[in-house]
């Protein structure tokens, strides 16, 4: 097999909340995190050029080592010392940049699974993760994917019952884009703004198929410090569809509603159109 293509699905945060700070500055993290079948497609392709190619539809997406993508490929080589003849990778952007759902993410997870299967699974899951948060915190989760509670900076993983596959998941990225520097800055600064997040209820919700407890009890660290103009347009607007939920994903600037009954995640699609880009999608 010379070729692969994968399928690298967006995540949403159910809760996002800031615990702490290590000394060498990364932030402790405690999340509910839910992949979602809103993908990107990554191709991966054996090739004999000793280079790396990076492709990509969204022209405003680097192609050299400042992608996550790029980042896989070097230390999926590096890590066990693989040979390398050269490798291109095609990414098909669907999901939205500066949106906290993970983008950069997932294309560098689909890189290491899809590398692994093409060169014969020299790499163990665990082995697997260990290289992906070398690359981004988001990165091992989104090489396992489904549901989990994250701890550390995200690296931890704790694989939990996620969303029922009925619910409807309408998303809308407003124009503006939030840096994840921008994002922790904004809680370094104004952390007493920032209420705990009940993860406790949240996971029983999850084990239990209680989506009204779920949605009950959605948040967003991010979001209570940012206090961003749009994306509160965004939340103010989706909660008129009485959602059974509403929240900011990630660092942003992306907002999900949580949508039991199907023609009103529709309703909720149609009316959002004018805010941003409007996606829905269901849980994976």
């Amino acid at each position: 097999m010379n070729e692969i293509s994968l399928k690298a699905p967006a995540k949403i945060n159910l809760t996002l909340d800031i615990v702490g700070r290590r000394e060498d500055g990364y932030h402790l993290l405690s999340t509910v995190m839910q992949s979602v079948d809103l993908s990107d497609t990554v191709t991966i392709t054996k090739t004999e050029n000793q280079k790396i190619l990076l492709t990509c539809s969204n022209p405003e997406i680097p192609t050299d080592h400042h992608n996550t993508a790029y980042k896989a490929v070097e230390l999926f080589f590096s890590t066990k010392n693989i040979s390398f003849e050269g490798i291109a990778v095609d990414i098909q952007k669907w999901i939205p940049s500066q949106a906290g759902m993970a983008g950069g993410s997932t294309d560098a997870a689909a890189v290491l699974k899809g590398l692994n299967q093409l060169y014969g699974n020299p790499y163990s899951s665990d082995e697997l993760c260990a290289i992906a948060v070398q690359i981004g915190a988001d990165v091992p989760f989104c090489v396992l994917g489904g549901a989990a509670l994250a701890t550390g900076i995200g690296e931890v993983l704790e694989p939990i019952k996620g969303l029922p596959e009925h619910i409807s998941i309408v998303i809308c990225k407003p124009p503006v884009g939030i840096s994840t520097a921008e994002a922790y800055g904004a809680v370094d600064e104004h952390l007493e703004k920032v209420t705990p997040a009940n993860q406790a209820a949240i996971v029983d919700g999850l084990k239990t198929e209680d989506v009204a407890t779920v949605g009950n009890f959605l948040q967003n660290a991010f979001e209570q410090a940012l206090e961003n103009e749009e994306v509160s347009k965004v939340v103010e607007k989706m909660n008129t569809y009485c959602p059974l939920g509403c929240r900011m994903t990630g660092s942003g600037s992306a907002v999900f509603a949580l949508f039991e009954d199907a023609q009103e995640a529709r309703d909720c699609a149609f009316g959002m159109a004018e805010y941003g880009a409007v996606f829905i999608c269901h849980p994976c």
